[in-house]
């Protein structure tokens, strides 16, 4: 594959990472950057005033969904200094719009965030952050989201936000196929060819101008945190229709508060359903109540364990008429005590049941295979959770789950710029197909993106091999004083780290307010 002219889809955390690596080398004509949000750092800016959208829909199991539609804020744009969780009050706008990136508009673009206002992190920030930029000394270890927020802002921030179009929707991604005709044309024109072409259609949402322009090959960097899943179960649609405005997902959760003298029953028992359901012990009536269907790998992150919290198995049905959850028999062994089948009187239901995969401005003749799942489960044909294998010159960043999301895609933007300046090459299509189906044999769909530790670890340090594997650039095109940009591989510390952050995370949250304090894993009496 040889492209000139790149799109990337998304200004967040991989596709910033994506166009660095792609302006580093030096190899394109062209790298464009759509992101919808009227700034950088995609879904850590935090909307603490949506609570909901009008395509969420309980059950939601269909990846087949509609672009997202902005929410327009009226209100004055904070600077961009006015990113600290202090400055997010009731009457905070969903979004910032820091004055480095041009005049706010009257009203700017919002799109709901899945940021809730006490987040932190469940990742240390040595092992969190960029491979080229280093967290602030004085942040806590695991930091807030708004220290995050700041440290993409700071990242960012230099020659590649000049190729950032603000404010515009990528609206369509069509394939163009390539012909002999034009190929042949391009060789005499000495033109490199990328065989296929893809139509980008782009809307810019202040002014309502459609444009359209074609690539070589898109990478697609706005990750899969926007539509809600929500499992389909017996009674939930009659819930819905009865109890209007109970049932929420995780992507819509703001602050404990809201929830106070309220009977929750939190369904997922990952990241978010942990730590929401932590949140809501103060305020919410006691027992919280929380489902999962296995326990959490998760768990060493959490408190000890809390009598006003109740565990129960999966949730099997729902009886809308006494609001009441139905369990199935708990896996609890028969010296422990026996959680109760069901619960009555449940006034909110939170759904932390993670997100489907969706690609809604994809547009691929009916010929062509699709990588959506009919289930949007995963993406199909991702080879190594990358590279689109029927039609190589599309790329999807950060689709592994359970993994230390920067660190992988700084990763695999490295190994992207090297594949499209045509100095990597791909496996034979059948070979691609055979690593497909080895993982799908061995995770099935729904686990087939999940890299939990160590199988992150190899993942990280393979991408690094493949880069490096890379043809040396020839002649003219290294030019004096460059540098290429490699990211280094994992090494010990980093097994180490990755391996220890659980129960890293549970004794720093353990320390309470004095968490702030704790700065380092030394801090915290860990040494390496």
């Amino acid at each position: 594959i040889r492209a000139r002219r790149i799109a990337i889809v998304g200004a967040g955390p991989s596709g910033i990472a994506a166009a660095k690596h792609f302006l580093a080398s030096r190899a394109f004509a062209a790298i464009d950057v759509f992101e919808q949000r009227p700034c950088t750092g995609g879904l850590w800016n935090y909307t603490p005033n949506i609570h909901s959208e009008p395509h969420f829909t309980a059950p939601s199991t269909d990846p087949h969904v509609p672009l997202e539609q902005p929410i327009w804020s009226t209100s004055p744009a904070p600077r961009a200094e006015a990113t600290t969780a202090a400055a997010h009050g009731d009457d905070a706008i969903p979004c910032t719009s820091p004055s480095a990136y041009g005049d706010a508009a009257a009203a700017e673009p919002v799109f709901a965030s899945p940021m809730y206002e006490r987040l932190e992190t469940n990742i240390p920030k040595p092992l969190m952050q960029f491979s080229d930029a280093d967290f602030a000394a004085d942040e806590p270890l695991f930091p807030p989201r708004a220290a995050v927020l700041r440290y993409l802002r700071q990242y960012t921030a230099g020659g590649v936000l000049r190729l950032v179009r603000f404010r515009t929707q990528v609206e369509e991604v069509r394939l163009l196929e390539g012909n002999e005709e034009e190929k042949e044309k391009g060789e005499q024109d000495g033109i490199s060819w990328c065989e296929d072409r893809w139509a980008v259609r782009t809307r810019d949402l202040t002014s309502g101008t459609v444009e359209e322009k074609i690539y070589d090959a898109v990478v697609v960097g706005s990750g899969h945190f926007s539509t809600p899943c929500v499992p389909e179960l017996d009674g939930l649609k009659e819930w819905v229709r009865d109890h209007p405005g109970s049932v929420l997902h995780s992507k819509y959760f703001r602050r404990p508060e809201e929830f106070s003298g309220k009977k929750v029953l939190v369904i997922g028992a990952s990241a978010s359903g942990l730590d929401i359901s932590a949140q809501l012990l103060p305020y919410a009536r006691t027992p919280v109540h929380l489902s999962q269907k296995t326990p959490s790998p998760l768990s060493a992150t959490s408190k000890p364990a809390n009598p006003s919290l109740q565990v129960h198995a999966a949730l099997t049905a729902l009886d809308p008429r006494t609001r009441t959850a139905i369990f199935a028999p708990s896996p609890t062994p028969d010296t422990a005590p026996t959680p109760p089948t069901t619960v009555s009187d449940i006034d909110v239901l939170l759904f932390c049941t993670g997100y489907l995969y969706t690609l809604p401005f994809l547009t691929l003749p009916a010929s062509e295979p699709s990588p959506l799942h009919p289930a949007g489960l995963r993406l199909r044909h991702a080879y190594r959770h990358l590279v689109f294998a029927p039609r190589p010159s599309l790329a999807f960043l950060a689709l592994p789950q359970r993994v230390v999301p920067f660190a992988l895609a700084e990763r695999q933007a490295a190994a992207l710029a090297r594949l499209y300046a045509g100095r990597l090459s791909l496996p034979a299509p059948a070979d691609c197909a055979a690593w497909e189906a080895a993982v799908l044999r061995d995770a099935g769909d729904a686990a087939f993106h999940d890299l939990q530790f160590p199988k992150d670890w190899r993942y990280v340090n393979w991408l690094v091999e493949w880069a490096e594997s890379a043809d040396e650039v020839e002649g003219g095109e290294a030019e004096a004083g460059w540098e290429e940009k490699v990211p280094p591989r994992w090494g010990e510390w980093h097994w180490w780290c990755r391996e220890r952050f659980p129960a890293m995370r549970k004794a720093f949250s353990e320390r309470g307010e004095g968490r702030k304090d704790v700065k380092s894993v030394e801090d915290l009496g860990e040494q390496f």
